[in-house]
């Protein structure tokens, strides 16, 4: 769509051509297509297809006359986020089934080999190892990462946009990734803003009308209550753990609107590549892990039974 409209169709004409063109998405454009008939602005008419952050940004590209580049720009990154996330999938398949092999094969195991094992340990000396209740403790390991993960999710559920952006950021090895996601999203709709000539004050209040659980409309209102000035804008943008570190530099340099705006459109666009590339090199990194892990089940399956096996030797000799 955003292609479309770059060339000259309208945003009616578009969404009725991709009705045609991506069938398998007919049912959802049509509905799109029937709001925008009756009037709905399109932010509002694909809100149920899209979350409130993109939702915020589509809405300001729409009120600021900068549809098409937007379309244009999320799909790109809609498209790369698509791309990564089938290459994830890929290198996933093979280490998930050496998974699903290794179960099976421990299943084995268990019915069938580990109890033999035990008739026969039962006629030799009995070690210390064997006398530690393993499955307990792996069921009392399980079950507290499984509460630790409910209540972590809990607690992300509970928070703000502001309170999730903040917890996805602090992350270990994917905080990065989220860092660099947020401070785009915000830089990018800031430079749309700062564009069409709106003031800082100007933003913040534009924002503030927004989705109330979007993260612009947090902004918003975080700016319209701390007095609107320059300084509070800093300020929050210096404690927030998930925006850049070099971002309040380009408020503290006294640039004019348009000069600003020119900056912080090319710094998101460094951005986005920044991302592409931080998320393709955690994506090598997967591959290489997953085999590490079933390495050390294998080695585990090993000693199991090998190690039963060398202390009843040891015992008949």
């Amino acid at each position: 769509m955003g292609q479309l409209m770059a060339v000259g169709f309208s945003l009616q004409q578009a969404v009725s051509f991709t009705t045609r063109a991506l069938p398998k998405e007919r049912d959802k454009i049509v509905v799109i297509e029937s709001k925008l008939r009756e009037g709905h602005h399109f932010s509002s008419a694909i809100r149920l297809y899209v979350d409130v952050d993109l939702q915020a940004q589509l809405f300001l590209a729409e009120s600021h006359g900068n549809l098409s580049e937007t379309l244009a720009e999320l799909g790109t990154y809609l498209t790369a986020r698509r791309q990564q996330r089938r290459k994830l999938v890929g290198l996933m398949q093979y280490p998930l089934i050496l998974f699903s092999l290794l179960a099976l094969l421990m299943v084995a195991l268990q019915m069938f080999v580990f109890p033999e094992l035990q008739n026969w340990q039962s006629m030799s000396t009995q070690y210390w190892w064997q006398l530690i209740p393993w499955k307990l403790i792996v069921m009392v390991v399980t079950t507290i990462v499984i509460v630790m993960v409910v209540c972590q999710f809990q607690r992300w559920r509970q928070e703000d946009a502001n309170g999730r952006a903040a917890y996805l950021s602090k992350l270990p090895v994917v905080g990065k990734m989220f860092r660099l996601y947020y401070s785009y999203y915000l830089v990018s709709n800031l430079a749309v803003m700062l564009t069409h000539g709106l003031s800082i004050r100007e933003c913040c209040e534009v924002t503030a009308k927004l989705n109330p659980n979007s993260l612009l409309a947090w902004w918003g209102r975080l700016i319209a209550r701390s007095g609107k000035s320059g300084a509070d804008l800093l300020a929050a943008i210096r404690v927030s753990p998930y925006l850049t570190r070099e971002l309040p530099l380009f408020f503290e340099r006294g640039l004019s609107v348009n000069e600003l705006a020119a900056e912080l459109t090319a710094y998101h666009r460094l951005l986005f590549q920044r991302l592409i590339v931080t998320t393709e090199q955690m994506l090598v990194f997967v591959q290489p892990v997953m085999f590490i892990i079933v390495a050390l089940m294998i080695i585990g399956m090993y000693l199991s039974i090998l190690l039963p096996i060398y202390h009843s030797l040891q015992g008949v000799y």
